[in-house]
């Protein structure tokens, strides 16, 4: 478990354990700032007593308290294999317990995504799209007014009748966002669905990054028309930021905007970044967005890397998001919308069935890859990690038959890094000396060495920390080659790349970025669609 009763044992919370104190050991935080932390295996006991709401109620002593916890612990009086002991039985233990409490049965679940729902419900949410007469108020009369005034209402209630009347009977002019993961149950295209849907008229399709079929991987992405609908589509990606927002001509002339794109749940994930600018030109344009939701695919029940520093908004940073949010589309729609004050008119088909400690093949929807270089659910496990290196002069695989699995550069030596990084004894993973050539992308055609990266326990590890653990490595053994100055653009945060570059242990560094995890789960709680 990670929590006792009234102890707190490995949760997101636990930072008074510090970095070196095990899983097994056990503690309790106060609201102003006091802790204790008890250990079993060395006999310690640590308490901190402060007050950090005073004298102006802003203080936080939480990152106070993983100092004093891991300076205690280093200054311990252990042998040396005391202290080899106590660093397996803390890597053990976290496996040990964390899996524990956070592994989910081989659940056979059957969930319905959004589409289906829609579906079921006969396209009702569409068919309300866009009405603007108040038919609460149609039949209202007064009971006071004269016999002149109640034939003016019953006059003017009449032609609201009407109009109203014509609304119900013409069809909803709607847009669709979409890709090559639009389908529903059966396989049947979102787009197709949509096109025959009664009471709708689908007039365009909006394409993300890799294009309305998925497959491709340019910046050069132009209008079309989808070749069973005749429909439209309008690319929203491309090299500028203008390529990359919906056409306020065309959203002029809708009723509604759907959206069915199935996303990754990382940060940079570009996808959510598109819901993001969908929510703002449906506002600006009057009409309404209505998001059919679909799992978060490596569930939605973790909560972790660091928060993106607040200001530096890009394409591939939309909002103050940790690496991996654990939310879905939906959700996040309600957040950006509440959070970024976009108040555009929001509807979220919410799914059937999903619980949120499911990863994606617990679900029984068939796999298709959410963009051409995620093929599989533990390349989407890795890549909230492996992908915060990719910017750098290092391959994560692109161009090979297991993108995310792989790390390596013409400059790396496999075995030793392999060697390192198993020493490190990062929960979740093992490393594996190997040699690839990519055939696109980074080192394209060179032969690489580095390491294959095994997954041993997804609900063990934590991807973001992994990626952290990767640039490390590659920075300690490989200063002159390794690039890190690129990991910036995806860590989006500061401090932890301030850390990184200075040398400073992942586990701190980690550690560090918790107190921000721990304020953006309190905004989370308020936009969680799913228990």
């Amino acid at each position: 478990m990670l929590r006792g009763f009234g102890w707190d044992i490995d949760s997101p919370f636990s930072s008074n354990r510090g970095d070196l104190l095990p899983v097994g050991s056990f503690g309790h935080t106060g609201f102003t700032g006091t802790s204790v932390w008890i250990d079993p295996t060395t006999e310690t006991y640590i308490i901190l007593l402060t007050n950090a709401v005073h004298p102006r109620g802003k203080g936080n002593a939480i990152g106070l308290r993983s100092k004093v916890a891991t300076e205690v612990a280093a200054a311990l009086n252990l042998t040396a294999s005391e202290k080899e002991a106590l660093r397996w039985k803390s890597i053990t233990g976290y496996n040990e317990a964390f899996s524990a409490a956070r592994r989910m049965g081989s659940r056979n679940g059957t969930v319905k995504n959004g589409i289906d729902v829609l579906e079921d419900h006969g396209f009702d949410v569409l068919k309300a799209a866009g009405q603007s007469v108040d038919t609460k108020n149609l039949d209202a009369k007064s009971t006071d007014a004269t016999n002149a005034d109640a034939k003016s209402m019953d006059a003017k209630t009449a032609d609201a009748k009407s109009v109203d009347a014509k609304n119900l009977d013409a069809k909803k002019r709607i847009g669709l966002v979409t890709n090559q993961t639009g389908v529903d149950s059966q396989g049947q295209r979102t787009i197709d669905i949509l096109a025959k849907a009664p009471g709708v008229s689908l007039d365009a399709i909006f394409s993300p990054e890799h294009g309305v079929t998925g497959t491709l991987d340019t910046t050069d992405i132009n209008n079309s028309k989808d070749a069973a609908t005749g429909i439209p589509v309008y690319s929203v990606y491309g090299g500028t930021d203008a390529a990359r927002h919906p056409p306020a001509d065309v959203m002029k002339n809708l009723d509604a905007v759907v959206f069915d794109i199935q996303d990754a749940g990382v940060r940079f994930y570009t996808y959510e970044t598109t819901l993001g600018y969908f929510l703002e030109a449906a506002a600006q344009a009057g009409i309404e967005l209505i998001v059919l939701d679909r799992p978060d695919p490596v569930t939605g029940s973790f909560v972790q890397g660091p928060v993106a520093d607040a200001g530096r908004e890009s394409f591939t940073n939309y909002w103050t998001l940790p690496v991996r949010h654990g939310m879905t589309m939906g959700e996040l729609a309600k957040m950006f919308n509440a959070e970024r004050n976009i108040n555009a008119k929001l509807t979220v088909v919410a799914m059937d069935g999903w619980q949120r400690g499911d990863w994606f093949d617990s679900t029984g929807l068939a796999w298709v890859n959410p963009s051409p270089n995620l093929r599989s659910v533990t390349e989407a496990a890795l890549y909230p990690g492996v992908a915060l290196i990719e910017g750098t002069n290092v391959s994560v695989g692109r161009g090979t038959d297991t993108p995310f699995e792989l790390v390596g550069a013409p400059w790396i030596k496999g075995k030793e890094l392999a060697a390192y990084l198993n020493t490190r004894g990062i929960g979740g993973v093992r490393f594996v000396p190997v040699t690839f050539t990519p055939t696109a992308s980074l080192h394209n055609g060179q032969t690489c060495s580095g390491v294959n990266i095994i997954l041993t326990d997804r609900n063990g590890f934590d991807a973001p920390e992994l990626g952290i653990e990767l640039a490390a490595a590659l920075h300690k053994l490989y200063a002159a080659d390794f690039k890190i100055e690129r990991m910036a653009e995806l860590l989006v945060n500061q401090g932890a790349y301030d850390a990184l570059v200075a040398g400073q242990d992942p586990r701190r560094i980690a550690q560090e970025w918790q107190e921000g995890l721990e304020k953006f789960q309190k905004v989370r709680e308020k936009y969680l669609i799913y228990k």
